[in-house]
């Protein structure tokens, strides 16, 4: 059920931000959490009843591309975790892949600044997520960012993104450019 929601919000974002001829890697939940972690956030999410059906209302949502009522969907269960879970371990996981669902929802909808908000708040409860690194990247990139852009990149594919290490393995040169950067 997870991996499943997790692949139509990963497949949206990737319309989004690349182009289909571009050759990149196709993004899919392995990109967000390793098959561990996605077991143990189910076995997480179904303790909490409360969620559940939140979670399975996003799902619905995110195969009809109501992207905006998946957010609405995401608001409450972040609320709900927040006030409700309280192992600290859980919270985090669970806030973590909140966070990252609702950036890809906020990636589709163009609402960049939003989308990195969500990411930032998921490096709070996991600074070595990935596809954190890489969702940020990608919405700078759409606010005409590239700098910056470029230094989240170089840092999604130090932390693992697999696109990252994609886009930095074809462009060898990139790493010139985010150097410069960061020097400025």
């Amino acid at each position: 059920m997870l991996k499943k929601m997790l692949f139509i919000g990963l497949t949206a974002c990737s319309s989004v931000a690349f182009d289909s001829k571009a050759n990149i890697p196709e993004f899919s939940g392995k990109d967000i959490c390793s098959t561990k972690e996605y077991n143990q956030l189910d076995i997480i999410i179904s303790k909490h009843k409360d969620i559940l059906p939140l979670i399975n209302l996003l799902k619905f949502h995110a195969e009809s591309n109501q992207f905006k009522e998946a957010i609405k969907c995401i608001d409450k269960a972040i609320k709900i975790a927040t006030k409700k879970v309280k192992n600290k371990s859980d919270k985090s996981k669970i806030l973590t892949f909140l966070f990252i669902i609702r950036a890809l929802n906020n990636l589709s909808l163009k609402n960049y600044k939003p989308a990195i908000k969500d990411c930032t708040n998921a490096l709070k409860h996991d600074k070595d997520k990935a596809c954190a690194y890489y969702l940020k990247a990608i919405a700078y990139l759409k606010l005409n960012k590239p700098a910056t852009a470029l230094s989240y990149i170089k840092t999604a594919a130090k932390k693992g993104s697999r696109h990252a290490k994609y886009i930095v393995k074809q462009n060898p040169e990139m790493y010139k450019y985010i150097d410069e950067a960061e020097e400025k």
